[in-house]
């Protein structure tokens, strides 16, 4: 983890991992310490915790926990070599570098469907011999894209290689 004010938080034993498991009908669980998990968040507290890690907590009132006010994740503040930096250069307008989110490319698998409905008459003997006549009719006519229902359905997508 880069963050050394978590870390910091670990050492000191005053991390709290809350379990939240997804897709069940289990209550959350919690337990003293930091465990690198799925479905997880992390209480971190002012003191350090009386238990010993890996103990299991029971029942935490949520409704008294109060958010501790964070800066704005998004805004970078220079470090003191680069402020130093900028300083020297009387000319230099300061700018903040922009956070750059690493995207992964996906490969994804696409059905799309063009639906159209039209009423079409035709004279036979027969049933089988109507089918046979309606196909060739609706083979015959052209169909605008415009006057369809098309409808996209993704069928897998996957991480590229």
């Amino acid at each position: 983890m880069d963050d050394r004010h978590f870390n910091r938080a670990v050492r000191e034993n005053r991390v709290l991992t809350v379990h939240q498991p997804i897709g069940t009908h289990k209550k959350d669980f919690d337990v003293v310490g930091f465990s690198e998990e799925k479905n997880v968040s992390y209480l971190v507290f002012p003191k350090r915790l009386r238990a010993q890690p890996e103990t299991q907590v029971i029942g935490i009132k949520y409704d008294l926990l109060a958010p501790e006010p964070v800066a704005d994740p998004l805004t970078r503040t220079p470090s003191p070599l680069v402020r130093k930096r900028l300083r020297d250069r009387s000319s230099a307008v300061p700018t903040e570098s922009p956070i750059r989110i690493e995207e992964t490319e996906y490969t994804a698998v696409v059905r799309r469907t063009a639906v159209w409905e039209r009423v079409i008459t035709v004279r036979a003997s027969n049933k089988g011999q109507a089918r046979q006549r309606v196909g060739t009719e609706a083979n015959s006519q052209t169909y605008d894209l415009h006057d369809a229902v098309v409808q996209d359905h993704v069928r897998s997508i996957r991480t590229s290689r």
